[in-house]
Parts: structure tokens; sequence; C-alpha cells
């Protein structure tokens, strides 16, 4: 795309993220990256949860607690440069953070945190999808938030009542 004249690539394409900049190339790059960060955290569960949790306690296990925080910033970091084209850096940021605030709100099991987050995802941009399609005139990034948002704040409604 940024070989076709007269087409740049504005600062709005990366906040926002523009689905006509991701080549197949970022495809296959993003699909590869899902591979092996299932194949590490399924491998490598407990060293990770270790290491990000409990410096100290992993050192006491015999791990290098440095090494595996600055493979996961790596991972972490490689992860959003892949990502921010699809879908920019507001979007990003969002699906990042809300799912795992909200699930920390109702465990601390790191499992559960990562299962439940990834199906807050699955869920919010399903329905910003769909929604995105009824509507028409509103970008679906902003509904993928607005709805994250929404559920962050159910969460918060829920807490209140449940005291």
């Amino acid at each position: 795309m940024h070989l076709t004249p007269g087409y740049t690539t504005g600062l709005s394409s990366y906040l926002f993220g523009n689905i006509l900049l991701v080549s197949s190339l970022d495809l296959i790059a993003l699909l590869a990256l899902a591979i092996v960060l299932t194949a590490l955290f399924t491998c490598y569960y407990r060293p990770i949860l270790y290491s990000v949790f409990d410096s100290d306690f992993a050192r006491s296990r015999g791990l290098n607690a440095r090494s595996w925080n600055l493979a996961i910033l790596i991972v972490a970091s490689i992860s959003m440069v892949l990502s921010i084209r699809l879908v920019g850096i507001m979007l990003l940021m969002s699906l990042l953070t809300i799912p795992q605030g909200i699930m920390l709100r109702y465990t601390t099991n790191f499992k559960y945190v990562i299962i439940g987050s990834i199906g807050l995802n699955l869920l919010g941009n399903l329905l910003g999808l769909i929604l995105s399609v009824t509507l028409r005139d509103i970008p679906t990034g902003v509904l993928i938030i607005l709805i994250q948002f929404i559920f962050l704040a159910l969460s918060q409604i829920f807490l209140w009542f449940r005291k």
C-alpha cells in the first residue's frame, strides 16, 4: 500500500489502525507470533509465572528471573509492533489493559486471568464488529473500546452490589 502513488500513511493510521495497511506478510507474522506465544506459555508457564510475579522466588528455584523478564519484554514489544498497524495504538492499549484489569478484580490466578482476558477480548471484538456492521457510521475500533469500557463499568457495578 505504501507504494501506491498519492497514498500516505498518516498518524491517524497508527493511532486508530487501518486494515488497508496490513499485508499478507504482516498476517503471517502475526500467526507465527501467536503460535510461538502459545507454545512458550504452554511449555514455560511456571518459569514465566514465577519470574513475573516474584523474582526472588524464581531465583530461589534456580531461574534467571532477569532473563525471563527481558524475554517477556522483547516478545511484548514484537507483539505490539506487529499489531499497531492492524488495530492502532488506541485499541491495542485498551485490549491489553482493560480485560486484564477486569479479571484481576475477580481472581489472582494467573491462568484464569489469561483465559478470562482472552475471552473478554474475543467477546468485545465480536460485539464491536457486529455493532459496526449494524450501525455502519461508527468505526469498529471505537465500538470495541466502548464495549470494553462497558464491560469495565458492569464489572464495577457488579462488585458494588456484591459487597
